[in-house]
């Protein structure tokens, strides 16, 4: 049975031509007006010293809901981060509800034009996305990293009714490919786990996830092996589309794209969600021809919430 009054965090995805911000989703099932104050705790965002004080009176009708937002600074919005944001509703009647959800502010938006894949990223209008940018290198273990042209990435997203679409932009200054197949993990490759439902902060999670070695091979052709299905979901990447281009400046571009039915149950529509892990991998040669260990940059920590917005 729902509470007569409810509360629902979230954002507003930060896109080049939109201001993140954090909304509070107020429902009122009751058979009156409900009025209060929406008090969120906030340990991250402000233009001083300390984070800003956030709240604002709600009014919201009988059988009704309010959607209240509160704008968050530009350059500390994090898209490789997700946010534990409490609200507070404090209704004029003395009742008190208390909320809290993981909250993030990347977006895939819809594309509005055909997207070929074939390397090049022209038909993206990338000027149009906000990358994602690189959140940690793999310290533990493998190689370290030189420098931004021996290993960094940005990472991009769309979708459309028929597809989602991935490209990410791979620095990447020594060339190392000598697998046809899914060994491409032990190179030069992209590692990609997608949970091909959203989530909840405090809700039980689904079984399993997509998990996939993607990129190119020895002999000149980009493939993805896929390594780890959800139940019931298919157990190859059967009518997956790829294609890698090398740059002459050492950059790897990769585009890819699936069907709908190869990332069952996820829905292509507004207000889908999904959860992404995807991290560039990268193996290089030393100046005696040594192979070295391999090393990685993840591109968002494992299972940040991608909400599709058109």
């Amino acid at each position: 049975i729902a509470d007569a009054l409810s509360a629902e965090v979230s954002a507003t995805p930060k896109t080049p031509k939109r201001k993140p911000s954090l909304e509070v989703t107020i429902r009122n099932l009751d058979d009156k007006l409900r009025s209060g104050e929406v008090i969120l705790t906030n340990a991250y965002f402000g233009d001083g010293l300390l984070p800003d004080a956030m709240r604002q009176p709600y009014h919201v009708p009988a059988r009704s809901k309010q959607t209240i937002s509160f704008p968050v600074t530009d350059n500390q919005v994090n898209l490789a981060a997700s946010y534990l944001i409490t609200s507070h509703l404090k209704d004029d009647d003395g009742t008190l509800v208390t909320r809290t959800d993981d909250v993030s502010f990347r977006a895939c938006p819809k594309t509005t034009s055909p997207i070929t894949i074939d390397g090049d990223l022209d038909d993206w209008n990338v000027a149009d996305l906000c990358p994602t940018p690189f959140e940690r290198y793999h310290k533990s273990w493998g190689k370290p990293t030189r420098d931004d042209k021996d290993l960094s990435a940005v990472m991009y997203t769309r979708w459309d009714d028929g597809k989602l679409y991935f490209a990410a932009i791979v620095n990447d200054d020594i060339v190392v490919n000598r697998f046809n197949n899914c060994d491409i993990w032990q190179d030069d490759n992209i590692m990609l786990g997608l949970y091909p439902w959203g989530w909840r902060y405090g809700e039980p999670l689904n079984a399993g996830y997509y998990r996939e070695h993607l990129g190119p091979c020895v002999d000149g052709k980009a493939r993805v092996f896929r390594v780890g299905n959800v139940p019931g979901g298919p157990q190859t990447a059967e009518n997956v589309e790829i294609a890698v281009k090398r740059a002459p400046d050492g950059r790897y571009i990769y585009e890819w794209a699936y069907p709908a039915a190869s990332l069952q149950p996820l829905p292509l529509r507004k207000g889908a969600r999904f959860r992404l892990s995807l991290a560039a991998l990268d193996r290089d040669k030393d100046a005696n021809g040594k192979l070295t260990p391999l090393g990685a940059v993840q591109l968002g920590g494992f299972n940040l919430n991608i909400d599709a917005q058109p």
